[in-house]
């Protein structure tokens, strides 16, 4: 996860390793430690997973850009971000 602080600057301020239970797509409800996020950053998913999201108050991001800490700092910034992958799974359009 990164944090932005009173002037702007972003790091990385903690780290979720959930187990698989709690990824997004098993997790059947209730609170789960992703609600602390204001916006989830990913280079892919669908639009189900984002009105998933939208319901907890977090805003998805999608975008090919592979650094973290890049597309974090554009997103606290308002910059621009490179388009996610034309099928918006993040794969190079290669399904595994």
């Amino acid at each position: 996860m990164f944090c932005v602080d009173e002037g702007g600057s972003v790091a990385e301020c903690d780290r979720l390793d959930l187990p698989k239970e709690m990824s997004m797509h098993a997790f059947s409800g209730g609170e789960h430690p992703v609600d602390v996020a204001d916006v989830l950053i990913t280079a892919g998913c669908g639009e189900g997973f984002k009105r998933r999201m939208a319901a907890r108050g977090i805003r998805v991001v999608t975008t090919s850009e592979s650094d973290p800490l890049t597309a974090a700092r554009a997103v606290a910034t308002g910059a621009p971000l490179p388009p996610p992958d034309r099928d918006g799974h993040g794969d190079g359009g290669k399904h595994q």
